[in-house]
């Protein structure tokens, strides 16, 4: 049996491990659409990560709660929240063409 207050103290440190990786991850991301937006359209790059992330959600989200929890009682919120997440995502990935990956970077996180 574990302690009270055990479990959530894993959770904080899962909570904790998984800001790290993100904040890691963000900025290479960033870089490596830096290095793709010589060669390909932002419109290719931004259909491709908004594309991966969905699949990787899916594959782990899906199996395990079922095709149910993709329905929700406010789709007018939800749809609000993706547009503004795909045009926050379209801005900085036209602007990372132009901008140096540094400067780009630190105004992302100010945001």
């Amino acid at each position: 049996m574990s302690e009270p207050g055990q479990d959530a103290r894993r959770r904080l440190w899962f909570g904790i491990f998984f800001m790290c990786v993100a904040t890691t991850l963000f900025p290479i991301m960033n870089g490596i659409v830096q290095v793709l937006s010589r060669t390909y359209p932002s419109e290719q790059i931004i259909w491709a990560r908004t594309a991966g992330h969905l699949a990787i959600v899916l594959i782990l989200v899906v199996p395990r709660y079922g095709i149910g929890i993709l329905g929700t009682r406010r789709p007018f919120a939800q749809v609000s929240r993706s547009l503004l997440l795909l045009g926050s995502t379209t801005l900085f990935f036209f602007a990372v063409k132009d901008v140096p990956l540094a400067k780009a970077a630190s105004i992302s996180f100010m945001t």
